[in-house]
């Protein structure tokens, strides 16, 4: 499918999706952010793409929100507006990613600021490149981080740390990212595409009914106390146990060959 702002591709069983505004800095529109959830919903209807790369076109990951798309936010009648927008459009974008049932892996080839930061923290994975940023600077002109960004970046890197980076409005330069446990992996710029392209064949290679079950149990069990959580893995299991995936790990394994998976 032909988008505006956005190129999707699709390599085998892997989707790449690219921010492609580099004259912008890959800044989100309106138009694009709704690009953002048809792409997701094609990539979660197409069952031959088991693994989704998202990065960015040019120097930049994406650099949040366009002028022209912040000017419409200020320009909005009320809160409850605001409110609406935020939930409906930015935040049912960037959400779709930790959503989708696949495995999202966020290959950060520059700076990525405001939205563009949010977004790869609802990955799975994020891999870096030594050229990457992540800038939260909202608090430097009054408002916070809108997109899912404090929730997330909380869980990943611990309260102090957060604080720290969202009250301060720091940046994080690529390598400070992978100490902190921001970014999963720091790379040389040319080796960015090839790592996230190496995990991906990693998961490719898992069945993708588990991996589906899997993601969502990780991003639910934070949620809830122990018990709960591993009464909701214990429901999921009952599940996988009867699978097509399940029946083709366990014969493969007494075969001694690679299991085919159908994701059924």
């Amino acid at each position: 499918m032909n988008f505006k702002h956005l190129i999707l591709e699709k390599e085998g069983a892997i989707s790449t999706l690219s921010f492609n505004r580099p004259d912008r800095l890959n800044s989100m529109t309106t138009e694009s952010l709704e690009e953002l959830i048809e792409s997701v919903r094609i990539v979660s209807q197409d069952g031959g793409v088991r693994v989704l790369i998202v990065t960015g076109v040019g120097r930049a990951f994406s650099s949040g929100a366009d002028m022209d798309f912040l000017q419409y936010l200020i320009n909005l009648k009320n809160g409850a507006q605001f409110r609406r927008v935020l939930r409906d459009l930015v935040q049912k974008a960037i959400n779709s990613f930790e959503k989708l049932e696949k495995p999202v892996i966020a290959a950060i080839n520059g700076p990525a600021a405001g939205g563009g930061a949010e977004l790869a923290l609802a990955c799975d994975f994020r891999i870096a490149s030594e050229k990457a940023r992540f800038i939260f600077t909202e608090v430097k002109i009054g408002i916070i981080p809108d997109g899912g960004g404090i929730p997330r970046l909380t869980r990943l890197v611990g309260y102090g740390k957060a604080k720290e980076i969202i009250l301060t409005g720091k940046t994080i330069e690529g390598k400070e990212a992978e100490s902190i446990g921001l970014v999963n992996k720091c790379v040389a710029p040319d080796q960015l595409m090839a790592e996230a392209k190496e995990l991906a064949n990693r998961l490719i290679n898992c069945s993708p009914l588990a991996l589906g079950v899997a993601k969502r149990m990780i991003d639910q069990a934070m949620d809830f106390d122990l018990m709960t959580a591993l009464d909701m893995v214990g429901f999921a299991q009952s599940e996988l146990i009867n699978s097509e995936d399940f029946q083709e790990g366990i014969q493969a394994f007494l075969d001694k060959r690679k299991p085919v998976f159908k994701g059924t």
